[in-house]
């Protein structure tokens, strides 16, 4: 499941653990109704509680909202640093180090440094 997050990582987790300990096993000790886990298992839509629910279980964060400014992805430049390199909104740490070793002069480029430089200290890789 590399890669994959959200709402199709839960249910492949949700499937893992069905499988280990049986269905009506992981809804009793999860108080989560049988037809609402067979639901989600089977890949229907559910209510947001629902997924707070088998979030809670598996003691997983649910979070839906703006990104928050103590969360940085791991890997990922925060979108300022993208835009002032010209680099894609997706881009990696790594994209932005080559960026940067292409032309140091540039002053967008001293600034990003600047910026990346005040990201690793605040979060090591």
């Amino acid at each position: 499941m590399t890669g994959v997050g959200g709402v199709e990582y839960l249910r492949h987790v949700v499937r893992q653990r069905i499988a280990q300990e049986g269905l009506r096993p992981f809804s009793s000790r999860t108080r989560i109704p049988l037809g609402q886990l067979r639901s989600f298992v089977a890949g229907r839509a559910v209510r947001c509680t629902t997924l707070q629910s088998i979030a809670a279980a598996l003691d997983f964060e649910f979070y839906i909202g703006p990104p928050r400014a103590d969360r940085v992805v791991q890997g990922r430049l925060p979108p300022e640093v993208a835009r002032a390199l010209g680099l894609s909104p997706d881009a990696a740490v790594a994209h932005a180090v080559a960026a940067i070793d292409k032309d140091v002069m540039a002053s967008n480029l001293r600034e990003a440094a600047r910026i990346l430089r005040d990201l690793l200290d605040r979060n090591p890789v």
